[in-house]
């Protein structure tokens, strides 16, 4: 059976009359240089490391998983 690990980001935004959203925090933990990127450049790097968007908990928070090693 397959184990999972979960992240939880919060976001912040939309700025300034914009769609744009920053990735604030993960599990907690600020993300370092979150003003810099936006929710989409976040996600896509998550990617990289193995992360899979599950879902949504509300606007402002998205859920990542993937298998534990």
């Amino acid at each position: 059976m397959t184990k999972w690990e979960y992240m939880y980001v919060s976001v912040d935004g939309p700025v300034g009359g914009t769609n744009v959203f920053h990735p604030k925090s993960a599990n907690g933990v600020e993300v370092k240089g979150w003003k810099s990127m936006t929710i989409h450049d976040y996600s896509n790097w998550l990617g990289q490391q193995g992360w899979e968007l599950v879902g949504t908990l509300s606007t402002y928070t998205v859920i990542f998983k993937r298998p534990l090693p």
